[in-house]
């Protein structure tokens, strides 16, 4: 048999809340939640603010009530990209409760800064002697610091590209080829019905314009019923125009849309343009422009889906778990690596889960290291599943899921906040969408 977790309702008790009880910090099988995670970084005992890049000075500021921080061992990195290109330790800082201090972190600015790269310095405060209630090196907190230096730009779209563009229109397709990747749009619908890489398929259907999230347990109080109110989680999508010019080394797919739900006035105009170069890189630029009466969005992003044997994802931006807007103070800036099964985060109740904020790039690969890459120009969020979003939004359980053979990939220019509106305030103000004029691009590359 399977062992899964009841409440309120499963055993016939009239009346219930449900599973508000059962949505805590701490999981029932006592797994901490990313909001505990969350909670941690913000009540943090050590402050850090740079003070002078050239000589690396921070400020160090004591929050606790009563004792020093001379318990606590300090050390560095300095990174590159995420990759740490220097380490080291400083000694342990006697500062006095609710004081400030200055010290010196002695790492040095790399004489070659590599174009377009980030640099920050991560500071880490880890415990030196063991205590009743964590062990010696257990991390009570950290700093990612950016570092504001004058890094050469980088050509993110090339100019030129090294191999020619075929391009065959047919009355319902449309297919390009460049060298080792054949790309093929759908003249009915509007998109993108696949993208294949020296024969293995990359992309099996989109990426499409999406405004819906399964509700979490903070929508369904208001925001939920405002947004199926409004048939966001029943959007159509219209194809207006699709047009296509071909160059020698590029060829842009310009797609025109309208996506609305049934019977309703409102929605949304949409435009997506597709730029494939020789390389067999593809640029996907999308705008769109709400109309009539909306509330505020779930999401504004692509979904797309992918193979399910690109099982393997890495990203530079936050994490190692889930970050969303207004919740990502925890989401350390590096590089990390899952399994999409393990970008899933098992709430009791399934619902929206695992987004990971301020993506830099994504990696989705098989088990031979083939696959493609996404990159932000400059950030995106994105999570993915072996769930759509309809499949968590209708499950009441998270044992009754059951796993699709491919993966829902969501790359979001936008989403959302959490808020607390299962028991407190709604989504803050700045962290919802209100509907208004969007962009945003991301570029794919075969891998």
């Amino acid at each position: 048999g399977r062992t899964w977790f009841a409440y309120g309702g499963d055993f016939g008790d009239i009346p219930n809340d449900g599973n508000f009880v059962c949505d805590g910090l701490v999981f029932p099988d006592r797994v901490p939640s990313p909001g505990l995670v969350e909670y941690k970084k913000a009540i943090e005992p050590v402050k850090v603010e740079l003070s002078d890049i050239s000589t690396g000075e921070v400020g160090i500021t004591n929050r606790h009530d009563f004792i020093s921080l001379d318990h606590l061992n300090v050390s560095w990195k300095l990174l590159e990209n995420g990759v740490a290109i220097e380490t080291g330790s400083v000694q342990p800082l006697d500062i006095k409760a609710g004081e400030t201090r200055k010290a010196r972190i002695p790492y040095g600015i790399p004489s070659a800064l590599v174009p377009g790269a980030e640099y920050f310095l991560h500071l880490s405060f880890t415990l030196k002697e063991g205590a009743a209630w964590a062990d010696a090196g257990h991390e009570v907190a950290w700093s990612d610091i950016p570092l504001p230096l004058d890094v050469p730009a980088v050509e993110i779209i090339k100019q030129e590209y090294p191999a020619p563009v075929q391009l065959i229109e047919a009355e319902k397709e449309v297919k390009i080829y460049t060298g080792k990747s054949t790309f093929t749009f759908d003249r009915i619908y509007g998109r993108l019905s696949c993208w294949e890489y020296e024969g293995m398929q990359l992309i099996k259907d989109g990426p499409r314009l999406n405004f819906w999230r399964a509700p979490t347990d903070n929508d369904r109080p208001r925001f939920a019923n405002e947004w199926r109110n409004a048939g966001l989680d029943m959007l159509q999508h219209r194809t207006d125009d699709i047009s296509v010019v071909q160059k020698e080394s590029f060829a842009k797919v310009r797609i025109k849309s309208r996506i609305a739900p049934p019977v309703h006035r409102h929605g949304f105009y949409c435009e997506y343009i597709y730029t494939i170069t020789g390389d067999g890189a593809m640029v996907v630029e999308v705008r769109g422009a709400p109309h009539g009466d909306l509330p505020s969005l779930p999401r504004i992003g692509l979904a797309m889906t992918i193979p399910g044997n690109l099982e393997n994802a890495c990203w530079f931006g936050r994490g190692p778990g889930e970050t969303y807007a207004d919740s990502k103070q925890a989401g350390k800036i590096g590089i990390y690596r899952k399994k999409v099964s393990e970008l899933y985060t098992p709430y009791i109740r399934p619902q929206e889960n695992g987004n990971r904020e301020d993506t830099r790039s994504a990696f989705f690969t098989n088990l031979l290291g083939k696959g493609f890459a996404v990159y932000g120009m400059p950030l995106f969020s994105f999570s993915a599943h072996y769930f759509t979003a309809a499949d968590l939004g209708k499950a009441t359980h998270r044992h009754l899921l059951v796993p699709r053979e491919d993966i829902t990939l969501n790359l979001d220019h936008r989403q959302c906040g959490l808020g607390s509106g299962s028991c407190g305030p709604d989504t803050f103000e700045q962290y919802r969408i209100k509907p208004g004029p969007f962009e945003f691009k991301l570029k794919f590359a075969p891998l």
